[in-house]
């Protein structure tokens, strides 16, 4: 397959008419490109209306542009990264050393969220010659791997000369899986849309005059009328149109579809020209005249392109060396192959395999066989297997089904089905697929492992009652044979989920005592994962570490972990996390993207970078915090598994709320809430709570707090996730009950907390200053100055949270100077809040200590103490990075966007805070800072 796009115009004989409003639509969103203002255009219409013609007409008109091209093919939806590698071809080969996931096409192994970003960094090369158009034709069809990568890359371009054009049929025209991406780019405020319509009479008279041929008013209505104006339609009928126009009575008749005009122009061909774009068909590519010319056996192939060429059934490159040709639309592709008989087929396609390349080589071989052949059905599944191994599984289940249909018996054809159905059911963007298999696994003997497929499939329809009983029965028939010790382990693996997702911990917990051994390693570490999980649920923070540390091999370090094993650190941080083991947390996330970085393929790596917004969260660092939360919620957005969006809205929203950031903070709040309605599970109901909670906590509205926390007073509700982030929620329920004057249901759930704290350690300051203030509103003030002094004489370790030592400095600093009489130590308490607040960037708890020291009659400076506060959140994070000492381009692959982006942020931050370069700003936050 040739991967180069678009070549530049074809043979002479292309004309084009009409389309003058959608050029110019075009060549407006080129203007907002050039000037740094990224604009997506998408080109819509149902096929053979000429969106090819127009991007190309477009792309033509871009002297000093560079344009990328890619075209998606329904053949190769099955080519992992298949439309990643056409963008790739366009790169200058310099470009992609360091790159190790395009240093030749992208590895199939590669994480679609690390092409992307790789993706991204070509693309910040491409600009330094100027702007770039991307045309990504027939996205619909394109492998998801791709679809993914191109989402993520397409998320991150910000303030690029970038102008990228998709093409698509209409909705209503395609299949699965072209909603996401379109929904994503038709909601955006940066995207034009445009609906190619049929021909217009005046536009069919043109195309005539273009192609000299007369038509009058009265014909072109007719063509119109009949073809509904669809341009691939009309140009068929026109071809055949005398030179003397088409007269317009209904006598003289039309071809009543694309396919029959078609076959109206082969009949009309000699051998030789008919056995030319008989093998074109059957390539299925743009190859050159002379690969053509071998398949189809014919000696004169020049005079054999003539007449496909005046018929419009042919492109033409005479420009290139090789003359590539192609033919010109897919409808006409599918025409010209159904006319063929089977004979003619399959010898072309026996012909077809000695000149094509590796990845269609197999598909030429199975369509030139006519009968059941059990030696190529036995080479097709070593293929297989080899492909399954190369991280290629859609294209391994296309050769196993393959396999199936040329086997010699019934058993070997359902034992290849089934291994197919297998493999599509257990990869979350490939189960569509499986789920078009299910009538033919039902019509399967009775096996095991139908049972098991049925059960799986069962689950991803959301029939969990039918899914456990199937599964269920497929290990009671499976757990016992040696034979079928993968069908075992396979069922035992979705059931250890399925407790999981539904809250049955202990059910969990049994069956993974007895089948993680043989669990198949490709799932062995989500179902280690989900057993840990569910000891965490049931018995804490230290059994579940015990219990993962006996069932694998991890060292303490999460260094030289092997690559199967990923997922496995991101288990354990998770853990860790929530047992107060910060550091120990970061560092196993910290290995888990090095490893993706290096190729690793991270099934949870979306919720390993919300887990790395939580951890930067309660340790003060919420700049990095936003940095991973952006993350997170990128990578849900682009793989778009379902159970991962409420957990990275959540993430999102705490610390756009913390910053003061109330629209993004309710929008990510929102996002949380409806995406937990939608999708669940039940035990999910912690996320969007903290998400609800955490917003009117920096508003510091205790009713609001409470009135968020309620679904969490329900005793069945705590449980699963809900009770592992009990640290989290705990204090906030403490916060609220105390702030709405609740002081005996206060009392009750700060002694949780307290049992809490034996376990989490850096909860003990967050008592320390609840339980004080609590004493102060019950009038105690001797227990709740010994509480303030005992929590601010405690140490401030690395896992500390920062909010609740500057939200206990400033209760402290409070209550001294209002019930104390200590004026002077009360404000150098308040002082020091302000400051460790002004460090994280916590606008709204910052401007709350300012007010306080103000109201006490202190000077408050008129220049915030957060010196980047007047920043955007996307510039604070870029400056931050620049201050650290990052170039643009480390800065640029940090944040997953594109230098072009880097320098349009630094250079508004700079104008903001009235500075020239780096050197001003390391000066600007060392002041800050008191250096």
């Amino acid at each position: 397959m040739d991967y180069s796009g678009f070549h530049g115009p074809a043979s002479t004989s292309e004309v084009f008419v009409g389309r003058e409003s959608e050029l110019r639509a075009l060549r407006e969103c080129a203007e907002r490109a050039v000037a740094g203002q990224l604009w997506f255009v998408l080109v819509e219409g149902p096929a053979g209306s000429g969106k090819s013609w127009l991007a190309s007409r477009f792309t033509a008109g871009l002297p000093e542009w560079t344009v990328w091209s890619t075209r998606a093919d329904p053949s190769e939806g099955d080519l992992r990264f298949g439309v990643v590698s056409q963008l790739v071809a366009h790169a200058d080969r310099a470009w992609l050393g360091g790159l190790r996931a395009m240093e030749s096409e992208p590895n199939p192994q590669t994480p679609t969220f690390t092409v992307g970003a790789q993706l991204l960094q070509l693309i910040s090369e491409a600009q330094e010659a100027g702007p770039l158009c991307l045309v990504l034709e027939d996205l619909s069809w394109a492998d998801s791997a791709s679809v993914e990568a191109l989402g993520f890359l397409l998320r991150r371009l910000d303030a690029d000369r970038v102008l990228v054009v998709v093409t698509a049929r209409d909705e209503e025209d395609e299949g699965i899986g072209s909603g996401a991406w379109r929904r994503w780019l038709t909601a955006l405020n940066r995207t034009t849309r445009l609906r190619l319509a049929g021909f217009s009479v005046e536009d069919v008279i043109a195309l005539g005059r273009q192609s000299e041929k007369t038509l009058s008013p009265a014909a072109a209505s007719r063509i119109v009328d009949h073809t509904d104006g669809n341009p691939l339609y009309v140009h068929e009928i026109l071809t055949e149109v005398p030179a003397s126009g088409l007269p317009h009575t209904a006598a003289v008749p039309l071809p009543r579809t694309v396919a029959e005009a078609v076959q109206g122009k082969l009949t009309k061909l000699q051998s030789s020209s008919r056995g030319l774009v008989d093998a074109l068909a059957v390539l299925d590519a743009r190859v050159s005249l002379v690969t053509a010319a071998r398949v189809a056996g014919v000696t004169d192939a020049a005079s054999a392109l003539e007449p496909l060429l005046a018929a419009g059934l042919v492109r033409w490159w005479p420009a290139e060396p090789t003359s590539p040709i192609e033919i010109r639309h897919r409808l006409q592709r599918e025409a010209i192959y159904e006319s063929m008989s089977p004979v003619a087929r399959r010898k072309l396609h026996a012909a077809a395999v000695s000149v094509v390349d590796a990845n269609s080589v197999w598909l030429h071989r199975v369509a030139a066989a006519d009968s059941v052949d059990a030696g190529l059905a036995d080479e097709l599944e070593v293929v297989a297997t080899g492909l399954l191994d190369d991280g290629q599984p859609g294209r391994a289940a296309t050769i196993l089904l393959w396999a199936a249909d040329l086997s010699a018996t019934r058993t070997e054809h359902e034992r290849r089905l089934l291994d197919a159905a297998q493999v599509l059911s257990q990869n979350l963007t490939l189960v569509g697929r499986a789920l078009t298999l299910e009538g033919a696994i039902e019509q399967c003997t009775p096996s095991a492992q139908r049972t098991y497929l049925l059960g799986r499939l069962a689950m991803v329809k959301g029939d969990l009652a039918t899914a456990e009983a199937l599964l269920a029965e497929a290990y009671a028939a499976s757990c016992d044979r040696p034979e079928l010790t993968r069908v075992a382990g396979a069922a035992a693996g979705e059931l250890i989920g399925l407790f999981t997702w539904q809250g049955r911990s202990r059910d969990a917990i049994d069956l993974g005592s007895t089948t993680l051994r043989f669990i198949p390693p490709a799932v062995r570490p989500i179902a280690i994962g989900n057993v840990a999980h569910c000891v965490l649920f049931e018995e804490g923070p230290a059994a579940a570490l015990r219990r993962f540390a006996e069932i694998t091999s991890l060292g303490e370090t999460g260094r030289d972990v092997d690559r199967s094993e990923v997922d496995l650190l991101v288990h354990r941080a998770t853990i860790h996390l929530l047992g107060g083991s910060i550091t120990e947390a970061i560092n196993d996330l910290a290995s888990t993207l090095r490893l993706s970085r290096d190729g690793a393929l991270v099934n949870q790596e979306t919720f390993a970078y919300h887990l790395l917004a939580c951890a930067h969260y309660v340790r003060g660092s919420w700049d990095d915090s936003a940095v991973f939360a952006d993350r997170a919620v990128v990578l849900a957005e682009t793989t778009g598994a379902p159970w991962e969006y409420v957990p990275a809205y959540s993430a999102a929203a705490m610390i756009a709320a913390g910053r003061g950031n109330w629209s993004g903070a309710e929008q990510h709040a929102h996002a949380a809430e409806q995406y937990f309605q939608n999708i669940g599970p039940p035990q999910f109901l912690v996320f969007p709570v903290l998400a609800s909670t955490m917003l009117a906590q920096a508003r510091g509205d205790h009713a609001g707090m409470w009135r968020a926390l309620q679904p969490l007073t329900v005793p069945v509700n705590v449980s699963g996730w809900t009770a592992a982030f009990e640290p989290w929620w705990r204090p906030l329920m403490a916060e609220a009950l105390i702030g709405t004057d609740r002081l005996d249901d206060a009392t009750v759930t700060l002694g949780r907390m307290d049992e809490l704290a034996t376990s989490v350690p850096y909860l003990r300051t967050g008592v320390a200053w609840l339980s004080g203030w609590l004493a102060e509103k019950s009038g105690d003030h001797a227990t709740a100055l010994s509480r303030y002094q005992a929590g601010t004489a405690m140490p401030v370790p690395e896992d500390s949270s920062l909010l609740y030592r500057a939200r206990l400095e400033q209760a402290y600093g409070r209550f001294l100077v209002r019930r104390h009489g200590m004026r002077r130590a009360g404000i150098e308490w308040l002082r020091t809040a302000q400051e460790r607040y002004a460090a994280m960037g916590a606008r709204p708890f910052l401007d709350t200590c300012s007010r306080e020291l103000s109201a006490r009659g202190m000077q408050v400076d008129s220049q915030p103490t957060d010196p980047l506060s007047g920043l955007t959140d996307r510039e604070r994070e870029v400056a931050t990075l620049i201050s650290r000492g990052f170039l643009y381009r480390a800065a640029a692959k940090e944040l997953c966007v594109s230098v072009k982006t880097i320098e349009y942020h630094i250079g508004n931050a700079y104008a903001k805070l009235g500075i020239a370069n780096r050197a001003d700003l390391v000066k600007r936050l060392a002041a800050a800072r008191g250096e």
